[in-house]
């Protein structure tokens, strides 16, 4: 069992800090797209700062501005004046093959799982400056610690495992546009009845998921005391992630994020 506490114990970790705190709050500059981008002229010292994007996962990227505005030429659907899922945005990315060859040793294709991650750490970065950092915050906060719970119930599930793994990181991509979609048709989502009962509903059926996997397929080779005990680590993750749906939005966020990665 210890492979699967030391899973858990890092899910934890992640999932009760305080997401979003190491985040860069501040409001970055807004980034020039007009200006042309002209490799020949030399770098400004505004074009040579670099900007540091932080994760609560004390990982980083950092771009200097005049790469910044390079992303945002080649990606422009990274700066729509509406949102596309993050999802989507990625697939309709642009090509590795129309991005010059020195611009693509400086990592601005994105290609691969790794540069998956990072395309929707910087879709974040990028639609948190519209939505605004300091507005939306705490609704912000709670998408990613449900989000990332729910990763976690499979995670933990499966015994660990890349794609879980990736999820973490695409989260905060996610979660920024539940904020957008908040911040556009949250007004939609006030309800004047009590949710709990469906709320208690979408719990039941995690826990009755986990309770038949387990049984069926992930308990292979396991006593019927660690498959107890993996259903009651695994309850308690549930258990949290009950506590954060306290509304409407927060249980049809929490509903769809299951239903479409899992």
């Amino acid at each position: 069992m210890k492979p699967f506490f030391s899973y858990l114990f890092l899910l934890i970790l992640i999932a009760c800090r305080h997401p979003g705190a190491n985040i860069e709050e501040k409001r970055p500059a807004a980034i020039d797209t007009t200006t042309k981008l002209n490799d020949d002229v030399p770098l400004t010292k505004e074009d040579s700062a670099i900007v540091i994007i932080s994760t609560e996962n004390n990982d980083t990227l950092s771009y200097t501005n005049f790469n910044l505005r390079k992303i945002l030429k080649y990606y422009p659907e990274l700066n729509y004046s509406y949102a596309l899922e993050p999802d989507l945005a990625y697939d309709r990315k642009t090509s590795w093959k129309n991005i010059n060859e020195e611009d693509r040793t400086k990592g601005l294709t994105f290609n691969g799982e790794s540069g998956q991650d990072n395309y929707y750490l910087l879709y974040s970065y990028f639609l948190k400056k519209k939505n605004g950092v300091a507005k939306y915050r705490t609704i912000r906060i709670r998408l990613i610690n449900i989000y990332r719970y729910i990763n976690g119930i499979h995670g933990y599930l499966n015994d660990g495992g890349t794609y879980f793994g990736h999820q973490n990181k695409r989260i905060l991509g996610y979660a920024e546009y539940g904020v957008y979609y908040y911040r556009r048709y949250g007004d939609r989502y006030m309800k004047n009845y009590n949710i709990e009962y469906q709320k208690k509903l979408f719990i039941a059926s995690l826990r009755q998921f986990v309770s038949d996997e387990v049984d069926a397929n992930n308990g292979n080779g396991l006593r019927l005391s660690d498959k107890k005990e993996k259903i009651t680590t695994i309850y308690a993750i549930i258990n949290n992630l009950e506590t954060l749906i306290t509304d409407y939005f927060l249980l049809k966020q929490a509903q769809l994020f299951e239903y479409n990665n899992y």
